[in-house]
């Protein structure tokens, strides 16, 4: 009926009154809309809630999915059965029963003439996979791919470490023999008239200053006053004067200490009528003594005798083809040995634990490959070398001897250090210089530890023991 009455209008409109626009009116070609229908949208919007949770269909499984799921059950049924009929005793009826009974097996008794044998029955493990009798499960294969790579990686460590050594033996080996021939032409030389003249490297010369160095530096005598220094000087000059020794006067030296800085200087020392040389500093046993106390000198001599010795294993050490851990494990059996040579007795300063912390760190990062502008931080390089900070092993080392001391009789040279008398010290301007005995303190209170562990040497040791990182 809306159609006819639609086409009725039209020719209506054709037929033209010019006062009616027939494009004005556009509804007249617009179906009406259902009212129940808008209403049911509406209602619907308006009582939907937005925070409302929205029901999921239910997920239908897949035929592979339902096997699956079927295999399962009957898999649990099937081992619920056997366990079941493991767990029952094997009836009278049995034939192995019967057999068993004839040998002369009794119920609750155990096997054998003497009844000495098995009485529980043999146990059996249910396996829920079809895999035969002695395959591994996963857990056990990888077990077993971690023990392989481990021992695989022990033997190539163990490859490197004799390779490094036969080519320290061939470089030996060579220069010996370059000396031996530089010799056996020296001798030539010398049958047949001709003059030769030596050239002496510089290297040759310092390490011959070196040596005597080290000679020297076990040549010490103390005294605490002036006269008393010189009484001992001619002494010895006298002593070996007479056993066709000579005392050198240019290379003897005194150094007077002044750790309060307010003692005034006793003047000059002579030697037979020869002003000996005055130094600063003072060379013994590896270690290096200052006149106003300070470490300073110490330190940079410690940490210069570090490098050289990672300069000597620099081929080692550089090769990106040696593990990491085994270039760690060098480093601390060779390098941080050298450098921290009596670090037990230093009264470290911040200053001091920065200088070595800094060297420690230039050279792993040369020995992982890195440098700072990778942006690595120290405790990731640390843990790849497996190589602790050197503060806690010298806390370690401190502690440790602090140990051995405490241990002491009370009447024991090493312990008079505590009981000294410093009230004949004047105390300068400005903070006091830091002790031994304040690192001590700060040590003990960091640790959380009293002095009388030190008596109980095996906990005293774990205790304060720094482990490298693995």
């Amino acid at each position: 009926m809306k159609k006819q009455s639609l086409l009725s209008e039209l020719p209506r409109m054709a037929g033209g009154e010019e006062d009616d626009d027939y494009m004005g009116d556009i509804s007249l070609f617009i179906p009406p809309e259902d009212s129940t229908l808008s209403k049911k949208k509406f209602t619907s919007k308006a009582n939907e809630h937005p925070l409302a949770p929205k029901l999921k269909r239910p997920k239908t499984l897949s035929w592979q999915e339902h096997r699956k799921l079927e295999n399962e059950r009957k898999q649990r049924e099937e081992d619920e059965q056997t366990k079941a009929r493991l767990d029952a005793a094997i009836p009278e009826s049995n034939l192995g029963f019967r057999m068993l009974r004839q040998m002369g097996y009794k119920p609750g008794t155990a096997l054998g003439k003497e009844g000495c044998g098995m009485a529980e029955p043999v146990g059996l493990e249910i396996r829920r996979s079809r895999a035969g009798i002695g395959r591994e499960t996963p857990e056990e294969a990888a077990l077993r791919k971690e023990r392989e790579a481990a021992e695989r990686l022990r033997v190539k460590e163990e490859d490197m470490v004799a390779d490094f050594g036969s080519r320290q033996r061939s470089r030996w080996k060579e220069k010996k023999i370059v000396g031996d021939y530089r010799k056996a032409e020296v001798a030539l030389a010398q049958l047949e008239n001709r003059e030769v003249l030596e050239a002496k490297k510089v290297d040759e010369e310092d390490e011959n200053e070196k040596a005597e160095e080290e000679e020297e530096e076990e040549e010490v005598i103390t005294e605490e006053t002036r006269e008393g220094v010189e009484g001992k000087l001619e002494l010895w000059r006298s002593t070996l004067e007479s056993k066709g020794f000579r005392l050198s006067r240019s290379k003897t030296e005194y150094m007077e200490c002044n750790f309060s800085n307010n003692r005034p200087s006793e003047g000059i020392v002579t030697l037979a009528d020869q002003v000996i040389n005055k130094s600063t500093r003072f060379r013994y046993l590896g270690s290096i003594v200052q006149s106003d106390g300070e470490i300073d000198g110490d330190i940079i001599s410690r940490i210069q005798v570090g490098w050289l010795k990672w300069r000597n294993a620099s081929g080692l050490l550089c090769d990106r083809k040696v593990p990491l851990k085994l270039k760690g494990k060098f480093y601390k059996m060779v390098v941080r040995p050298a450098m921290l040579y009596g670090a037990e007795c230093w009264p470290l300063k911040e200053k001091h634990n920065s200088k070595l912390s800094v060297a420690e760190m230039r050279m792993l990062r040369w020995m992982s490959g890195f440098t700072l502008r990778d942006r690595i931080r120290n405790e990731h390089i640390r843990e790849k070398v497996g190589v602790a900070p050197v503060e806690d092993k010298i806390r370690e080392s401190r502690l440790r001897w602090f140990g051995h001391v405490k241990r002491r009789p009370p009447d024991d040279p090493v312990r008079k250090v505590e009981v000294l008398d410093l009230t004949y010290v004047k105390k300068g301007r400005g903070r006091p210089k830091k002790t031994w005995l304040e690192n001590i303190r700060n040590d003990l209170s960091l640790l959380d530890l009293n002095e009388n562990l030190t008596f109980n040497r095996t906990q005293w040791r774990k205790r304060i023991h720094v482990a490298d990182p693995t």
